[in-house]
């Protein structure tokens, strides 16, 4: 990935996200086989990983901390997934790059339903 499509991708989730980074597939190498990106998608040079922030007073809710906890991640999970679809979908109007999203939530591969 070229510094230009880095900076692209960077102002984009500067605004969408509270965290975020690019690691070379490489790093995923210990990584699950049918969870490697490069099992998604055979030509991966980078992946880009975000997440957002959620209240950390939640988790001082004496009574509703896990109710809102998990009420929160939900929310947070259609989130991230909308900010991953726009992302690819910025990547790949550039015309010179690819890009899959991965949920947030869901595995890509559910292993017990595997023959």
């Amino acid at each position: 990935m070229n510094s230009t499509m880095r900076d692209v991708m960077a102002n984009y989730l500067d605004r969408s996200v509270s965290a975020f980074g690019f690691a070379p597939v490489n790093r995923f190498d210990e990584a699950p086989e049918k969870h490697h990106p490069s099992n998604i998608y055979k030509g991966a040079k980078t992946v880009v990983v975000f997440g957002i922030e959620i209240p950390r007073v939640i988790l001082q809710s004496p009574d509703y901390n896990l109710h809102a906890l998990y009420r929160s991640y939900h929310t947070v999970y259609r989130r991230l997934d909308e900010i991953s679809l726009e992302l690819c979908n910025l990547i790949e109007s550039q015309g010179r790059f690819a890009a899959v999203m991965v949920p947030s939530y869901a595995p890509m591969v559910f292993h017990e339903f595997e023959p």
